[in-house]
């Protein structure tokens, strides 16, 4: 018989956390009842893929409306005439191109979303990781 568990059930379990002690600095596990962060269904690694935005320079327009969401941004709108447009054109029989409700998890390696707006509007090579919702 399998035994199931819920996600309530999950989230009070107790987590590990290793804090130094004052000799030594070697490691001492420590239990603490912080509720576990629950892995959303975007987040499966079967919706995950990568795309190269591709700015004409800094002041090019991205193009694209997002929304802060639990540290990562969600797309919400795309314009015709930006960087992004652009790039779907192009990437559009590969079925990578980024489409409004994709989360976005990181831009050149952040994966903050105020870090990586602010990325956005500094580099013109957008590297992006995202998941299709």
């Amino acid at each position: 018989m399998e035994a199931r568990v819920s996600p309530a059930d999950v989230a009070t379990w107790p987590t590990e956390k290793k804090d130094m002690t004052a000799q030594g600095n070697e490691p001492v596990k420590t239990l603490t009842s912080e509720p576990m962060m629950e892995p959303s269904p975007g987040t499966l690694e079967g919706n995950l893929f990568e795309i190269k935005i591709v700015k004409n320079d800094t002041d090019d327009k991205l193009g694209m409306d997002v929304k802060h969401t639990g540290g990562k941004l969600q797309v919400v709108r795309i314009f015709e005439d930006g960087a992004v447009n652009r790039a779907n054109k192009k990437l559009a029989a590969s079925g990578k191109s980024l489409r409004v409700g994709d989360l976005i998890h990181t831009i050149n390696g952040f994966d903050n979303d105020r870090q990586m707006v602010g990325e956005c509007g500094l580099s013109t090579t957008l590297n992006i990781r995202a998941c299709r919702q």
